[in-house]
């Protein structure tokens, strides 16, 4: 099996940083600081082992908390952890301000289907033609002005990134897919 250099080099650099957590950390004596960069490491290698971003930060961020209470009280390290767990998960969900989030995301979706972003993006398109890189031109500023109207990048990642290819006929005739 061949790999490529970029997979040698994400398995040397996991190598170094699980050598380097073997040998300079102190497990006779191991300290909050030490935590945190044994923690970070695991981070990084996790990440690079392929594991989503989401659940790496919570699976550690659970034990790493295991480690902290079990270190003050033994018997009740698991029950304090997961108490933690849903007291910051109601946290975020009593959020009043995270409502406008699915909002915005609702008016991109309504702005997409009225076509007005598409009939913005064809006359700058149509405009840039003579311009190298026309559809990139054209598909940054109609972002912008987006993103202008709305002041979330959501609603503008959503618009731009459902699926609407037609063909865009350029002053000069020939056909352009957009």
């Amino acid at each position: 099996m061949k790999l490529r250099k970029e997979l040698w080099f994400g398995f040397w650099l996991m190598a170094i940083i699980v050598t380097a957590i073997v040998v300079l950390m102190p497990w006779g004596h191991i300290t909050n600081a030490h935590l945190g960069l044994l923690m970070l490491a695991l981070i990084v290698v996790a990440i690079m082992l392929g594991f989503p971003t989401a659940f790496t930060l919570m699976g550690l961020g659970v034990f790493f908390g295991w480690l902290a209470y079990r270190s003050v009280n033994p018997a009740i390290a698991g029950q304090q952890v997961f108490d933690v767990m849903v007291q910051r998960t109601y946290g975020v969900m009593s959020n009043d301000v995270l409502i406008a989030i699915p909002l915005f995301l609702f008016m991109g979706y309504l702005v997409e289907r009225s076509a007005l972003i598409d009939r913005l993006f064809r006359s700058l398109h149509l405009a840039t033609s003579r311009v190298p890189g026309s559809l990139a031109v054209a598909t940054i500023i109609t972002c912008a002005i987006f993103a202008t109207a709305t002041g979330i990048v959501g609603a503008v990642v959503t618009l731009m990134g459902l699926p609407r290819w037609r063909p865009v006929r350029s002053p000069r005739g020939a056909a352009s897919a957009s």
